[in-house]
């Protein structure tokens, strides 16, 4: 697999193609994980994906998956960020879930997994930061990425990061459209009650 060293502590990135599945599971699992990581010779696996919605509106969908190397779901996040477009959006998952790693699995070697080759690309420094608006999102994606021992991150089919899109919409918009929904089958209407 080609790879790319950052000088500041040695991370190496590596483009290529992984695995993924399943659902949710307890958000308290990675509290006692952690003392079991120092260990781990496999690395975690971070799925992420941001989704800025149709039409985009300044705000966007961040969804986050942790797995154990086996796939089994660790954690998962449904955060929302500034974001345009759909690259500030992905951006901002990567960001989101780099930082989860570091905050609850510290010294965990980790495979970032996005759908978003253009932001994989670019993190592995195959393709340059055209667009101005990507330029702080990169920089501050970098600086985490330099910050891990062990560290790849990878390009998958969409069809491969399908809870971490789900996640994703779901914080976009996900409730509201449930909480509204009306069956075609049904006279019953659903409305919220705030």
């Amino acid at each position: 697999m080609p790879s790319s060293r950052s000088s500041a502590h040695e991370a190496t990135v590596y483009v290529g193609r992984v695995m993924a599945s399943k659902h949710r599971c307890n958000r308290n699992a990675s509290k006692g994980a952690e003392s079991s990581l120092a260990h781990l010779r496999q690395p975690l696996l971070l799925q992420v994906d941001g989704t800025p919605g149709l039409p985009p509106g300044g705000l966007a969908g961040i969804g986050v998956v942790v797995r154990w190397p086996t796939g089994g779901v660790i954690t998962s996040r449904c955060l929302r960020a500034t974001a345009l477009t759909c690259n500030e959006a992905e951006y901002q998952a990567v960001i989101a879930g780099l930082e989860l790693m570091q905050r609850n699995f510290a010294g965990a070697p980790v495979r970032c997994m996005s759908d978003s080759r253009v932001v994989v690309e670019q993190l592995t420094g195959r393709c340059q930061v055209r667009a101005g608006r990507l330029e702080p999102l990169y920089a501050r994606a970098a600086a985490l990425v330099a910050q891990f021992e062990r560290l790849e991150i990878i390009a998958i089919p969409r069809t491969l990061n399908r809870l971490a899109d789900a996640l994703a919409w779901e914080a976009l918009s996900g409730r509201r459209r449930i909480i509204h929904y009306e069956s075609p089958d049904s006279d019953v209407k659903v409305e919220s009650r705030k």
